[in-house]
């Protein structure tokens, strides 16, 4: 009867032969740095590391890899921010740790919270007249559902585009001049 083998002691007798060229090496280096880098900043955003601990995992990571880890954190953080959630996080690491002026980033991040804000009090402000001329609704305990409002939604929508192309020009303008 002959020897029973494991899945593990199979593939690799298959694949003995087989070797990885240099590039393929780089790549798979890149990636799982790249991968790496990913998960040190999710648990940033999570809290689950502060800033000096994921400095630390970051130094570490530079000596495991020889790959250029501080420009693959720089596109990582550039790459996750977005208009429509918090960028605190991805903020303080690209100023801190990547020594970065996020100055520009900050005014578009702050000029799409501001424009959201005015535009949903205006919205408000005007659906509240409406119930209070067409239905006899007023007072202070009315509060619209402004977020049910077609117009409002494609205000948010039009808002959304306008400062998600600021960004992007941003994050290109830090791309092309990273110090």
């Amino acid at each position: 009867m002959g020897e029973i083998k494991s899945t593990l002691d199979l593939v690799m007798e298959k694949t003995k032969h087989l070797t990885q060229s240099r590039e393929e090496k780089e790549q798979q280096k890149l990636k799982e740095a790249r991968q790496r880098i990913r998960g040190l900043i999710q648990k940033y955003q999570d809290s689950l590391l502060d800033q000096e601990r994921f400095t630390i995992e970051l130094d570490k990571m530079i000596k495991t890899y020889d790959v250029i880890v501080n420009d693959i954190l720089l596109n990582e953080l550039l790459d996750d921010l977005n208009v429509n959630r918090d960028n605190k996080p991805q903020l303080a690491l690209l100023k801190d740790i990547c020594n970065m002026d996020i100055t520009g980033l900050e005014s578009v991040y702050d000029g799409y919270m501001d424009e959201l804000k005015l535009m949903t009090q205006e919205r408000n402000q005007v659906l509240k007249n409406d119930l209070a001329e067409k239905k006899s609704i007023a007072g202070s305990a009315v509060v619209p559902n402004v977020e049910m409002d077609k117009i409002w939604q494609a205000n948010v929508v039009e808002i959304n585009n306008n400062f998600s192309q600021l960004l992007i020009r941003e994050k290109a303008q830090i791309s092309l001049n990273p110090n």
